[in-house]
């Protein structure tokens, strides 16, 4: 992305003022295994028209060049008809059918709508290119922030990372991985907010098993992913996010890096590294709180049994390190309730209500209405007694929340009725992107009350001298 002038600060006095960053170089020269799945084409440039998409060719102007990656090239552009900037990426060359495959995982990546994940709105075929429209960030990457020398308190990593922790939560209810958690992926804008991106590589759960290689960046890999294990999940990417996390506070990476002699491991060395059964070394530091060290552990666990089983206990965790001294109880932030007030086209509007067609057909075995069931999870989340009933009947509770969330995304009318979705939609012709948008926070909401069903429960059983099994 851009990069707005910045002060070099001295390496060795990190500041809030300015997000920071650490990233080690990428290994040498990875085996065909290993590269990145995309191909890309060195005269990309001279293949993308100046103008893109829409139904004449000239939606989106192609502006100048931003970078190189992996992908192919970025580029600043503008889009015309809703008169905002964007990023475009280009560089992918695909077969026909290949497209088509694209074009349907696009539509999913594109439903992702989260203050930290970079929006996905439109992909593009043409010249033989694969172009991908999404936001722009006015900023840079936390690996440009490192090489301009700008640290972070380890107080603000930890803020960062769960930020990112609540983006790879979201990204997992609706069933991806994202594969390529590191720094050159992960944006910082001017207010110093992290937004994670370059979704090229995500990946339906449903399809890792035919995934041909390897994909991803090895230096940031979990053990699994280097195997190129068919049982990926979502506890890869936070293994990939505890080492940019164990990056930003030591300022090395825990695997790899350079010999005795100061020369770089090569990439079998760094492999074996990873996959080795050696836990990961934490080093001596002045600076690095101490409760930080068991919650970098557990995401750096070489087994995923061992490791946080979701991003969203990950995110409780940290906000119980940021937050000490406040109650378990007061500290579940219940955001439910503001669907049941949504503003639309200047009316409140009961979101719950309004998909709960979506919820019948999604969860037919449910005795509850979409409503009743997001009153029982609030009422168990400040029960003083929450215990294994309460836990096993929230979990259900906030599966079927996300099920009737998804169905009614994958349904062109949100699970109305067509004249129902069609009065909705008669003076406000937004309403689905606005109705979208509220249901994705939906998500973000039950993902984070997902982690925190999960700590309240350890804390009851610990409380109780009981183990959660």
């Amino acid at each position: 992305m851009p990069e707005s002038p910045a002060p070099d600060p001295s390496p060795d006095q990190p500041t809030k003022q300015q997000s920071p960053k650490r990233v080690a170089r990428e290994p040498d020269p990875v085996p065909p295994a290993l590269a990145p799945s995309p191909s890309r084409d060195h005269n990309t440039s001279r293949r993308v028209p100046r103008r893109i998409g829409g139904t004449d060719g000239n939606r989106y102007k192609v502006g100048e060049e931003l970078g190189k990656g992996g992908f192919g090239i970025v580029y600043k552009g503008f889009d015309h008809e809703l008169k905002r900037p964007v990023a475009i990426k280009a560089g992918m060359d695909v077969d026909p059918e290949a497209v088509n495959r694209f074009q349907k995982e696009a539509r999913i990546v594109a439903r992702l709508k989260h203050d930290h994940i970079v929006a996905v709105h439109d992909l593009i075929h043409v010249n033989g290119v694969l172009c991908i429209v999404m936001d722009f960030i006015d900023g840079m990457s936390l690996e440009k922030m490192r090489s301009k020398g700008i640290r972070m308190l380890p107080e603000d990593a930890a803020k960062m990372i769960m930020s990112l922790a609540d983006a790879l939560q979201h990204i997992h209810h609706h069933g991806l991985i994202h594969m390529d958690v590191k720094p050159g992926n992960i944006l910082v804008d001017g207010n110093g907010e992290s937004h994670l991106t370059d979704l090229g590589l995500t990946l339906k759960k449903a399809r890792i098993h035919g995934v041909d290689g390897l994909v991803g960046t090895p230096a940031y890999m979990s053990p699994e992913q280097t195997r190129n294990d068919s049982l990926l999940d979502d506890r890869s990417d936070i293994f990939s996010l505890g080492i940019v996390f164990y990056e930003l506070l030591y300022g090395k990476l825990p695997f790899g890096g350079k010999d005795k002699n100061g020369v770089e491991k090569p990439l079998p060395i760094l492999l074996g590294e990873i996959r080795s059964d050696t836990p990961v070394a934490f080093p001596e530091s002045a600076t690095v709180p101490k409760e930080l060290e068991p919650i970098l552990r557990k995401m750096l666990a070489k087994n995923p049994e061992d490791r946080y089983q979701t991003a969203g206990e990950l995110y409780v965790d940290l906000e119980n390190f940021l937050e000490p001294a406040r109650h378990y109880d007061l500290e579940y932030k219940d955001n439910f309730g503001i669907f049941r007030n949504l503003t639309l086209d200047g009316k409140e509007t009961n979101i719950l209500a309004l998909i709960e067609p979506a919820h019948k057909s999604a969860n037919p075995n449910s005795l509850e209405t979409l409503d009743e069931c997001v009153s029982a999870v609030q009422k168990a989340m400040v029960n003083p007694e929450f215990g294994r009933e309460e836990y096993t009947n929230t979990r259900t509770r906030l599966n079927d929340i996300n099920h009737a969330v998804e169905s009614a995304l994958e349904d062109p009318t949100l699970g109305m009725s067509k004249e129902e979705f069609d009065t909705l939609a008669r003076d406000n012709p937004d309403v689905r992107q606005q109705i979208e948008g509220s249901l994705g926070e939906l998500l973000a909401q039950t993902g984070r009350t997902t982690g925190k069903c999960i700590s309240k429960l350890t804390t009851s059983s610990r409380k109780n001298g009981t183990r959660r099994r």
